[in-house]
């Protein structure tokens, strides 16, 4: 089974900006964020998991579609002066 998650994370200047992936092994995949070993996006920001959801199938496209299909609406929105 795979997960389409998002980690907000909070740089040291207190910025926060969303994350957003796919894996098949959730604990694991932020156990490594949080150690640093992850995306180079994530590497020293304070990491807190907001949202993951199973995949319907348990198809990786699958959950890359999703991932895929929330960077594009991430992408999409107008910026305001809100938290995200």
């Amino acid at each position: 089974m795979y997960y389409v998650y998002m980690i907000e994370c909070r740089a040291k200047n207190g910025k926060i900006s969303l994350y957003t992936g796919y894996t098949n092994n959730l604990s694991r995949r932020f156990t490594e964020y949080a150690a640093g070993r992850g995306a180079r996006f994530t590497k020293g920001k304070v990491l807190k998991l907001v949202f993951y959801r199973s995949s319907d199938a348990a198809s990786r496209d699958v959950a890359r579609a999703r991932d895929q299909a929330i960077i594009q609406t991430k992408k999409e929105q107008p910026r305001s002066k809100s938290v995200y």
